[in-house]
């Protein structure tokens, strides 16, 4: 009984997401977080911005005992060019909070980037340096045997340290990149204890993995007002699984803008958004994810909402101009 509940609970602590056995949560809006994905996004774009992503996943699901058991998941970051005589570089920040069931995880992130002029656009290498904080609460815990020694008693904090790396190439026309996150294997001993049939008792430790990313984007021009960007991303944990997702967005005026995402676990997403203020530096967007999958849907909740703000200061120090369109030479 001991060997089979604590099996359990060490295979849950060492899946980060549910849906597809990632140690990192997915966002529907991955094409607006692509400092998340690769460091080397630091400030590419030449401006500062604030971002703000809340993931509320299988919205409406009850646990069979208990309340909660859902994912929440949000998502805070910065971006912003630094200029230093003749040197191009970037730095960022990033903030996440993880709830899934009776664990919580805070990950925090600083992402310095270098750049410089490749063809007609940047190409950029960054660094992702910080840690994780992983919080086990197993007061929350419903356990089959009140009485066994083996399972800790409160909440178990656990600290590690985290390093990631990418390299990214931004263009008027089309943008890409490959990062590499938790390259410190870094393990998480929460107390837990694991009895083998043999009588021995060993640790039941949480080891981080390699999680590789690969993104990329065309920028196409249909008219003067709409812009249509087809994109993609490729998720691996450690080349074990391999989750990928297309999406095709249209803006118009880059002040509305609408699109469909299909992902391989049999998700489509649905996202809108909408620009605000003077030069739409403040955006507001939704998604909405809907499975697909019957059989995982009899237990879980089919649809994940999504909300996506982000705000932008235009920068003071770029030392290129803005390209200024105008009707008059558009032939």
């Amino acid at each position: 009984m001991k060997k089979n509940l604590l099996l359990t609970l060490t295979l849950f602590l060492s899946t980060f997401s549910v849906v597809w056995s990632q140690q990192d949560p997915l966002f529907s809006h991955y094409m607006f977080n692509k400092l998340y994905y690769n460091p080397g996004y630091a400030g590419v774009n030449g401006d500062m911005d604030f971002g703000l992503t809340y993931r509320n996943q299988w919205i409406g699901y009850e646990s069979s005992f208990d309340d909660g058991g859902a994912p929440g998941t949000a998502l805070v970051s910065m971006s912003s060019p630094v200029y230093i005589k003749k040197i191009e570089a970037g730095i960022g920040g990033l903030l996440m909070v993880d709830n899934y069931g009776f664990t919580q995880d805070v990950h925090f992130h600083v992402t310095p980037s270098y750049y410089r002029d490749l063809g007609p656009g940047k190409i950029s290498f960054g660094l992702k340096i910080g840690g994780i904080y992983k919080t086990v609460d197993f007061t929350k815990v419903r356990v089959v045997d009140d009485n066994d020694n083996l399972i800790p008693l409160g909440a178990e904090s656990r600290f590690g340290a985290d390093l990631g790396l990418g390299v990214w190439y931004e263009a008027q026309r089309f943008f890409g990149g490959f990062g590499i996150n938790h390259l410190l294997p870094s393990s998480f001993d929460f107390g837990v204890r694991f009895e083998n049939n043999q009588g021995d008792i060993t640790p039941a430790e949480n080891e981080l993995v390699p999680h590789f990313n690969l993104m990329g984007g065309v920028n196409i021009e249909a008219s003067y007002e709409l812009k249509i960007t087809p994109s993609f991303i490729v998720q691996s944990a450690n080349f074990d699984q391999t989750v990928w997702e297309v999406n095709a967005m249209a803006f118009y005026q880059d002040r509305f803008w609408g699109g469909v995402s299909y992902r391989s676990t049999t998700d489509v997403v649905a996202l809108v958004g909408m620009g605000f203020l003077e030069d739409n530096v403040l955006k507001f967007g939704l998604a909405f994810d809907i499975g697909l999958d019957s059989q995982r849907n009899e237990a879980l909740q089919p649809v994940s909402p999504e909300v996506y703000v982000t705000y932008k200061i235009p920068s003071v120090g770029a030392r290129k101009k803005p390209i200024v369109r105008t009707p008059r030479y558009r032939f």
